[in-house]
C-alpha cells in the first residue's frame, strides 16, 4: 500500500533498540510464541487484547461509578467499595492522586486497607488506612545516620 501510493516511510531507530522491552517482545518473545503455539496465535492474541481492553474499560467505568460522589473526597472510604471492584476503584483513585502504579503497589495498598495500616508509595508518600478510610499522606522525614 505504501509502495503503491509512493509514500515516504519514516523509520524510528528506537523500534530496533533491544534496550526497550517492546522491542525485545516484538523481536524475540512473539516469534518464539508463534513458533511454539502455531497458526492462529496472532489472531488469538489480538482477540484476547481486544477482550482485555473491553474488560478494562468496563471495570474502570464501574470503579468510577463506585467512587461516585466520593471520588474527590479525602480520605477515601475504602471499606465502602464493592469487593469485586475495590482493586480497580483503588487504582483509579490512586492515579487521581498522582501515584504511579504497579500491581505490587496496588496489592500493598489493598493489604493496608484490610489491615488498617500503611503502604509506602513513590515520591515519599504513604497510603494510610484507618477506620476503613484511606488517604495519601506525606511520609515522615527519614532519620539519617551521621558518621
Amino acid at each position: 500500500y505504501v509502495d503503491a501510493l509512493k509514500l515516504n516511510v519514516a523509520r524510528d531507530a528506537m523500534n530496533d533498540d533491544p534496550k526497550f522491552l517492546r522491542t525485545r517482545v516484538r523481536k524475540e518473545v512473539l516469534p518464539a510464541l508463534l513458533n511454539a503455539a502455531g497458526p492462529g496465535t496472532e489472531r488469538a492474541l489480538a482477540r484476547f487484547a481486544s477482550l482485555a481492553a473491553e474488560d478494562d474499560a468496563e471495570l474502570t467505568r464501574q470503579a468510577l461509578a463506585a467512587l461516585g460522589p466520593i471520588a474527590a473526597s479525602f480520605p477515601l472510604e475504602v471499606t465502602a467499595l464493592a469487593r469485586q471492584i475495590a482493586r480497580r476503584a483503588l487504582a483509579t483513585w490512586l492515579v487521581a492522586q498522582g501515584v504511579e502504579l504497579t500491581a505490587e503497589l496496588i496489592d500493598d495498598c489493598l493489604r493496608a486497607a484490610r489491615e488498617q495500616s500503611v503502604a509506602t508509595l513513590p515520591g515519599d508518600r504513604l497510603f494510610a488506612c484507618k477506620d476503613g478510610r484511606g488517604n495519601v499522606i506525606p511520609a515522615p522525614p527519614r532519620l539519617h545516620a551521621t558518621s
